[in-house]
């Protein structure tokens, strides 16, 4: 299990005892190499999963603090990200740059705090919703593309262990801000639990394995645009 995994499950444990805010979520857990930014950005990634709900209260001090919880309805169904990290550690894909950077700009609407972004997947428009902490998944009730293996694997829930498959699909030409990623492999999965929290269509989760093709990624909540950037050593002036 990678470290994003092990620190998920040990989140979800931790808070099967009830709501805490992230100062005693911490504490509970107790783990001094567990880095703050590391803990948020978990909490965060599972509440975008919707593993986790969250609510603002007042905690010890009299002092606001948001705390998080377990959905109820996580016990139906394995969790998103865990299953994608299973089977990306089992399967050992790995996303190589596919040569020289060209630094690119996308519009994204948001719905509440996530970003989507119009992507073109071997010629065909979709709509990616942004997910750093991902990897690349595409919505296999949207899109149809040529499976090249079926994978089943295991992953933890708030009920146990649960079996979970995966079609991996081949994306010929994936496109995102007008510049071209080929051949492309990721993985292909049911996204109408994620559709049906935002209320909207999501054609698949742009993620870390596509977009470390550039070496800064910056989402700009202000003018609502996606800037993809480049090194000096690594651009390409086109």
């Amino acid at each position: 299990m990678g470290r994003a995994a092990a620190i998920d499950t040990l989140i979800l444990d931790t808070l099967a005892g009830g709501p805490m805010h992230g100062f005693a979520l911490s504490e509970a857990i107790g783990d001094s190499s567990l880095e703050e930014r590391e803990l948020y950005a978990a909490l965060h990634r599972l509440e975008f999963h919707g593993a986790l709900s969250s609510a603002w209260g007042l905690c010890e001090d009299r002092r606001r603090a948001k705390y998080y919880g377990l959905r109820a309805a996580r016990t139906e169904r394995p969790e998103l990200l865990l299953e994608a990290l299973a089977l990306m550690s089992i399967m050992g894909v790995a996303a190589a740059k596919d040569g020289a950077c060209v630094a690119a700009t996308a519009p994204v609407t948001f719905s509440g705090r996530i970003a989507s972004v119009r992507v073109i997947v071997d010629g065909a428009p979709a709509t990616f919703v942004i997910d750093t902490a991902s990897d690349t998944i595409v919505n296999s009730d949207r899109l149809h593309l040529f499976v090249q293996h079926t994978l089943t694997a295991s992953t933890v829930t708030t009920s146990g262990s649960a079996p979970v498959t995966w079609n991996l699909v081949r994306i010929g030409q994936f496109t995102v801000g007008g510049e071209q990623i080929r051949r492309r492999t990721v993985l292909a999965k049911s996204l109408r639990d994620l559709e049906a929290a935002l209320g909207q269509q999501v054609d698949g989760i742009l993620g870390n394995d596509v977009l470390n093709q550039w070496d800064a990624v910056t989402l700009d909540y202000k003018n609502r645009k996606l800037t993809l950037e480049c090194s000096g050593e690594n651009r390409d002036e086109r």
